[in-house]
Parts: structure tokens; C-alpha cells; sequence
């Protein structure tokens, strides 16, 4: 039924029938408009105050301690299942910051040709890391976040930090 209570509404499988291509956008907007709550005098405005999303509250604004412990001992276990150069890359790119060139991470990690260029692949593939322009950068902020809090020791990354690449 319709706003306006008329059921002689055009139906949304009438809606571009012929070839269906308006009929799933219409029962969107259908349902859309059959869900939203119309108060005697106008919109509800109690229901719908406040930004969204609401601040300090996306993933993006949530720290490695904040997260539930299951997503970070699931970033944990998948770390574990990369092979040992792999691992390395990912640490050496966590330290690093932002994005980190090639150059820069065989410096840091002592990896060269070959053996530089199926970790980074592998990480690739699995979806850690992403190729861009200006280097390597991690898929997600947060697993950067959590690879350098709790996937290298504090020696480790003063090595890595001091070898100036």
C-alpha cells in the first residue's frame, strides 16, 4: 500500500516489466518508503538525530587494544600461516609507516630478487598488502596496526628503524 493508502499504485513488478531492469531499484524504494516512519505532523525527528556513522565508532577509528580479541587473533593465526619471508616483508612494511618502497623494505629485510618478490606476492595474494604508486601499503590500517603492536619484538623493530633505508 501506497502513502496515500491507494492500493492502484503502480506495483513494482509492473515497473519496467519488460525487461526487469527498474523492478529491484522499485521494491528498494518501495520498501523504503513502506518502512519509513511518517509521524501526525512530519518526520520523527527523535528517531533520526545524530550523524552517522557516529564518531569513534568505524573500524577505522578503533585502535588494536579496542577490537575484539577473536579479529586480532585472527589477524594473529593468519600471519602465523605465511612463510617466514612473507612474515618478514609484512613486519618490515608495518614498521615502516605508511607506504614503503621496494627498495626500501629488501634494505630493511636483507631479501633480494627472487626471493623479495614471491613474499611480496604472496602478500598480494592474500590480500595484506596492496601496490600502489608510491610503494607498498597495508589493505587495512587496523592490520598494520596490529601486525607492529604484537607481531615484532621491541629489539626487532630498533633494528629495523636504525638501518637508515
Amino acid at each position: 500500500m501506497w502513502l496515500d493508502g491507494n492500493d492502484s499504485a503502480p506495483r513494482t513488478d509492473q515497473l519496467g516489466s519488460e525487461d526487469g531492469k527498474y523492478s529491484i531499484m522499485t521494491s528498494h524504494i518501495e520498501e523504503g518508503i513502506s518502512s519509513f516512519k511518517i509521524a501526525q505532523g512530519g518526520l520523527d525527528l527523535e528517531m533520526t538525530n545524530g550523524a552517522w556513522p557516529r564518531p569513534l565508532r568505524t573500524l577505522d577509528a578503533t585502535f588494536p587494544g579496542d577490537l575484539p580479541d577473536t579479529i586480532v587473533a585472527s589477524i594473529r593465526v593468519g600471519f602465523r600461516c605465511l612463510s617466514k619471508a612473507a612474515q618478514q616483508v609484512l613486519i618490515v612494511t608495518a614498521i615502516l609507516g605508511e607506504r614503503a618502497s621496494t627498495k626500501r623494505i629488501a634494505c630493511a629485510t636483507e631479501l633480494e630478487g627472487k626471493a623479495l618478490h614471491t613474499a611480496l606476492d604472496e602478500l598480494e595474494w592474500c590480500a595484506w598488502l596492496v601496490a600502489e604508486s608510491r610503494g607498498y601499503t597495508f589493505v587495512a590500517r587496523i592490520v598494520r596496526d596490529v601486525v607492529a603492536r604484537d607481531m615484532v619484538t621491541e629489539g626487532e623493530r630498533q633494528r629495523i628503524l636504525a638501518k637508515k633505508c
